[in-house]
């Protein structure tokens, strides 16, 4: 039965990954920052590493697996957010 909740709960962090990716997706095409707060990616970053540590440590592997696509995908959005930050500056 752990198997069940395992995948179901993979599939939740899969649905999530998808929808960072449409973030990322639309950062790169509008190529600008508005009315996004940092904090709450650094908040859902760390939650991201938990999970890895989280679901390895109960075995699970489905989600183990998927709460690093979501790590990656929040990395890559981090990533953008820091580089158009930047740029904007350099810019100014």
């Amino acid at each position: 039965m752990s198997d069940v909740f395992d995948l179901v709960n993979a599939a939740f962090e899969y649905c999530g990954a998808a929808i960072i990716w449409l973030n990322i997706v639309q950062l790169a095409e509008d190529k600008q920052i508005k009315g996004i707060d940092w904090r709450v990616l650094v908040f859902w970053c760390i939650w991201g590493g938990w999970s890895v540590l989280y679901f390895s440590h109960l075995d699970q592997t489905h989600s183990f697996l998927a709460s690093c696509v979501v790590l990656l995908a929040d990395f890559v959005y981090m990533c953008q957010l820091c580089w158009y930050t930047l740029n904007k500056k350099q810019e100014s």
